[in-house]
């Protein structure tokens, strides 16, 4: 592991204990649909382009998945979900999506609310992240969406990546 990567751990590390213990006392999803997230300005810290590394945890706290993306301005017309989607690119994943996965990735960004659908053009059936852009990063859940109901699979907590010096 190179030095850049280690230190992007580190972070994420700090970022997802330090996000867990000032959540834990209230449900670490309170208001993410609601008009209160999207009524916040965007933080700061959101901009585009920019990297992200996002760290998914099942139900037992256990890492299922992080990714690395890098959040586009160009519009998703691939995205069949309502509403202003663009594009992102996936840096990196793990674990990594097989050749024959047709899922293209998009997000909508509405105020503090961020929603990434992995699945965008999958009318119907969606894999997605949604939640909270704070001036710390990223909190959220992981979420299965069919045409008859919806399952979270996890929380999940994100990070921006440092520009590369």
């Amino acid at each position: 592991m190179n030095r850049a990567t280690i230190r992007l751990r580190k972070m994420l590390t700090w970022l997802v204990v330090g996000l867990s213990l000032s959540c834990a006392p209230r449900p670490i999803l309170e208001g993410v649909h609601s008009s209160t997230a999207s009524a916040q300005p965007t933080p700061d810290i959101f901009d585009v382009p920019s990297t992200w590394t996002f760290v998914e945890l099942d139900t037992s706290g256990d890492i299922a998945r992080t990714v690395t993306l890098t959040f586009l301005d160009s519009i998703a017309d691939y995205s069949c979900i309502g509403g202003v989607w663009r594009e992102i690119s996936i840096q990196d994943e793990d674990p990594a999506r097989s050749v024959e996965f047709q899922g293209l990735p998009s997000y909508n960004l509405d105020g503090a609310l961020l929603t990434i659908g992995f699945t965008s053009n999958l009318c119907d059936n969606y894999d997605e992240y949604a939640g909270r852009i704070t001036d710390l990063g990223f909190v959220g859940h992981a979420e299965n969406t069919w045409l008859s109901g919806s399952s979270i699979r996890g929380k999940v907590y994100g990070t921006r990546v440092p520009p590369a010096q």
